[in-house]
């Protein structure tokens, strides 16, 4: 998608970027590296979307992450990025207006809805992503002792593994097919496992 975006640039030399997650950070490094003028803009209060948000520091270093970001991409002179910034339809008009691209980077950050009775407001219901976000913002949800995660993928793996070390007693992880089939690394399934999660 970025080389599609340089393609049609031509002459055109400043790029609005709205969201700083990968894809954001990523296309501004790149569009910088190629001559442009770039500026980003975040809702968060920290760049990273999913790296920051949505995965467990045991797998991510926060430091690490924010370091990287910092002296890799937003060290270059000719990028600037505005942090607590949503775009809402007014500004979206304004940027359209003082920029000559505006990419659209707003990311995935949300959960599959299991479409059960009493999923909507009910505060024992909590999406995976949603707990995590809450984890990485140094929160401590009340879990309370027993939980059970729907799911097989990453997402599931670190929310369970997270409510463990979170003080839930008994975590289970509860998949609508097997193990083998589970997409899930492989490794962080076996981790899981030896912290006394139940699959």
């Amino acid at each position: 998608k970025v080389r599609e975006l340089i393609s049609r640039l031509h002459l055109r030399h400043s790029i609005a970027i709205i969201g700083a997650g990968p894809t954001g950070l990523a296309a501004a490094y790149q569009l910088r590296r190629l001559g442009y003028w770039v500026e980003i803009f975040e809702a968060e209060k920290r760049p990273g979307g999913m790296l920051s948000y949505g995965i467990p520091a045991y797998r991510l270093s926060k430091n690490i992450l924010r370091e990287e970001i910092k002296n890799n991409i937003l060290s270059l002179m000719g990028i600037k990025i505005s942090l607590g910034v949503k775009v809402d339809h007014s500004l979206c008009v304004d940027l359209l207006k003082r920029f000559d691209v505006v990419l659209m980077a707003v990311g995935s950050q949300r959960s599959r809805k299991l479409y059960i009775k009493g999923e909507d407001g009910n505060l024992q219901v909590v999406s995976g992503l949603e707990f995590l976000r809450k984890i990485n913002l140094g929160e401590k949800p009340d879990i309370g002792e027993i939980v059970a995660v729907v799911g097989g993928g990453n997402t599931a793996i670190d929310a369970g593994r997270m409510a463990k070390k979170s003080g839930a007693k008994q975590v289970s992880i509860i998949y609508r097919r097997r193990e083998k089939n589970m997409p899930a690394f492989k490794s962080e399934i076996e981790a899981a496992k030896q912290e006394g999660i139940n699959i």
